[in-house]
């Protein structure tokens, strides 16, 4: 993309933080680039400068998505006590950035076989990162050292991303799925210790 004027960055910071309200709202498939021209008051034209097509746009609030984690969690990391707080304040995150969403928004990411490489990558990237925050919840005395964290992750990545599209579970929510798998892996690889902090969390947040 060539370099963009200072209107133009930010009409496309307006038009990614529209379609990811639109997109979680309604799924990717019911949303037309049309609508979100329109919402914006912007001509087509202007959105097709930016977008190549409904793709890329749709890559580019994923993009968004990761990079506002990323900045979530360089703040959480200075300011909790230990993994485990980490983990709470992640998955608080997770479940509240999608508390409304649309379940057709998770099984229609796999229409798009760009974005599908996409969040294969940010999926990699998350197992590398949480690989080395259990790591150190082992030298805290919060799980324990005798298991393959990196086979648990990816199993785990894997088992959420089958559940999100298994028409079975259709009328699960994602926050529900996602608090079963992770919690129930977290409490099976921690300590007593970690046990009694993974417990206090859901009871305090009416989790159980």
């Amino acid at each position: 993309m060539p370099q963009l004027t200072p209107h133009a960055v930010e009409t496309r910071q307006r038009i990614i933080l529209q379609a990811v309200q639109a997109f979680r709202e309604k799924g990717l498939r019911d949303v037309r680039m049309d609508d979100i021209a329109h919402a914006l008051k912007i001509s087509k034209r202007t959105l097709y400068q930016l977008f190549s097509d409904k793709e890329a746009l749709v890559i580019a609030t994923i993009e968004h998505d990761h990079a506002e984690f990323e900045k979530f969690m360089e703040a959480k990391t200075q300011e909790t006590q230990n993994v485990l707080e980490l983990f709470f304040c992640i998955i608080e995150y997770r479940m509240k950035s999608v508390k409304d969403c649309s379940p057709c928004f998770f099984s229609d990411l796999n229409r798009y076989p760009r974005l599908v490489e996409c969040l294969d990558s940010k999926q990699a990237l998350a197992i590398e990162s949480n690989l080395k925050l259990l790591l150190r919840g082992v030298e805290e005395g919060l799980f324990l050292p005798m298991f393959d964290y990196r086979f648990i992750l990816e199993t785990m990545h894997t088992q959420v991303r089958n559940v999100l599209n298994d028409e079975r579970f259709a009328d699960q929510t994602f926050n529900h799925c996602f608090l079963c798998l992770v919690i129930v892996t977290l409490r099976g690889c921690a300590t007593l210790r970690g046990i009694e902090l993974i417990d206090r969390f859901m009871q305090e947040h009416e989790l159980c």
